[in-house]
């Protein structure tokens, strides 16, 4: 049997730990919420189990290690928020072209069976809340955008104003 060099230290492992104050975990939650994250998608991200981030947030731990240190700030100071939102420089969607709503009121029938889509999509996200919200978030930047647009285009075409 060979003999063990007892004489060579063990490696040296770097086990730092870092508070959980209360301003850090609720900034954690807070963050988690804004950009409708699930424990389990936040730990994905964070390379931990989810009950791991769970604990975070609720004080049962009161440390986390070295090895999170990083991940944990950058995600609070928000360097992966891109990740999780939508993008709100997308251009807007050209406006329908003016034959579409001409004849039989065409326009008004497509536009019925989109809104019936929307909403029958909405109802199918319903058990995922973030799925909703980004539902909601991209109507919000579409209208946004066409509502920009139509102004864009009105005060390009409205005569000048006489003094």
């Amino acid at each position: 049997m060979a003999e063990e060099n007892n004489n060579e230290p063990p490696p040296l492992r770097s086990r730092h730990r870092y508070p959980l104050s209360a301003p850090t975990r609720q900034r954690l939650r807070q963050k988690r919420y804004d950009l409708n994250l699930s424990f389990e998608r936040l730990g994905k991200l964070l390379s931990v189990h989810w009950s791991t981030v769970r604990k975070w947030e609720t004080g049962e731990t009161s440390h986390y290690s070295s090895s999170h240190h990083e991940k944990l700030q950058a995600f609070i100071a928000g360097d992966y928020d891109h990740l999780f939102t939508v993008r709100r420089d997308i251009s807007p969607l050209p406006l329908p072209a003016a034959d579409l709503c001409s004849g039989d009121d065409a326009g008004s029938q497509r536009l019925d069976s989109v809104l019936r889509r929307i909403a029958h999509l909405y109802q199918l996200a319903q058990s995922n809340a973030g799925l909703q919200s980004a539902i909601i978030r991209q109507l919000d930047d579409l209208t946004d955008g066409i509502l920009a647009r139509l102004a864009t285009e009105r005060n390009a075409v409205a005569p000048p104003a006489h003094p």
